[in-house]
């Protein structure tokens, strides 16, 4: 006689609806360098999703990005969103034509990760004007050994931003001319024609150049420390806000910017630190952010990096060697009278 108990036999099927994920209008495409200093900028990856479509960049912009941005912004107009195209590497808020940009991107490429390629995260900490440079730059070095090593051409999110002067990796110059001489024109950061280590305006290649290769050796050899304090600083800065979120730094910047005030209180240290008080006193009793260059000036005034005053404590800073160094400066100006 067969057993009634067939729950050996035969395997429960699980009938719930399985969650299907949206498919993606454009390519899920990977950014570059996502946690890192030289994480790819917004424009470099349009440029790149663009590429990865067989399309120019200006089709892939007129036909899938601008439908999308609300009728009320000017950027809707190609040309305008070309000329302003610096400010989508900074841009803030969501509501912000910019900050729908992000959006539209993540929309069209199911990603969530794309303000990571933008200064947008840094909006609760640092101030977002003038931050980025208007025109596209880039280091020659950093392209002829990318093609050399036949890895992916991409603009890092550094070059964009406006105080940077530096490749931090050659210690050379950033250009901004083609370095073709019957073109040596500026370029966008978006444009019809665009490609990543081209030119917009003649397809020149942007790397280097041999007959401006001896120029390149010496912009090499000829920077000062403030350059390289620079370069230092921002390639700290970069991965932090990748890492944890805005409230939380502007937390540790506002009490170490507390300590720092406490530190030089009712002390005659020269004219840099009160400079400097200045800037930590209007901080600390308005709601608005200090400027990335405040925020350098301080740190090269204190003798620390940006990356302890956001990230972690300064409460072993030291101040002699400022004493010493504006009581050298007094004496000097005293011995030129």
């Amino acid at each position: 006689m067969l057993s009634s108990d067939t729950s050996g036999i035969y395997r429960s099927w699980n009938m719930s609806i399985p969650q299907i994920t949206k498919p993606s209008k454009l390519y899920n495409l990977e950014p570059i360098g996502i946690g890192t200093p030289y994480v790819e900028s917004l424009t470099s990856y349009i440029c790149r999703l663009a590429e990865a479509h067989s399309v120019r960049t200006g089709t892939l912009v007129l036909e899938e990005i601008i439908p999308h941005i609300p009728k009320h912004y000017s950027v809707r107009n190609g040309k305008v969103l070309y000329n302003n195209s610096g400010a989508i590497n900074s841009c803030g808020e969501e509501a912000s034509s910019k900050g729908t940009i992000i959006k539209i991107l993540q929309d069209l490429c199911q990603r969530k990760d794309l303000s990571l390629l933008t200064m947008s995260n840094w909006k609760n900490f640092i101030s977002l004007n003038s931050l980025h440079y208007t025109n596209r730059r880039w280091c020659p070095f950093c392209f002829e050994e990318w093609q050399t090593k036949q890895t992916t051409l991409y603009e890092p999110l550094l070059w964009k931003i406006k105080c940077l002067d530096l490749c931090p990796i050659h210690i050379s110059l950033l250009v901004e001319k083609c370095g073709n001489k019957y073109c040596n024109k500026t370029n966008k950061h978006l444009g019809g024609n665009i490609s990543i280590g081209f030119s917009e305006h003649c397809n020149g290649w942007l790397g280097i150049d041999t007959d401006n290769k001896e120029n390149l050796k010496f912009n090499i050899k000829d920077q000062t420390n403030q350059g390289e304090f620079i370069c230092s600083n921002l390639v700290q800065l970069i991965p932090i806000p990748q890492k944890q979120s805005g409230v939380k730094i502007k937390h540790i910047l506002r009490r170490n910017i507390l300590f720092l005030k406490e530190k030089i209180n009712n002390q005659n240290l020269g004219d840099e630190i009160k400079k400097v008080r200045i800037l930590l006193n209007n901080f600390l009793t308005s709601r608005s952010n200090l400027s990335l260059d405040s925020l350098l000036f301080i740190c090269s005034t204190f003798g620390i990096t940006i990356s302890q005053l956001l990230d972690q404590e300064v409460q072993k800073v030291s101040l002699s060697n400022y004493c010493v160094t504006n009581e050298k400066k007094r004496i000097n100006k005293k011995e030129t009278y």
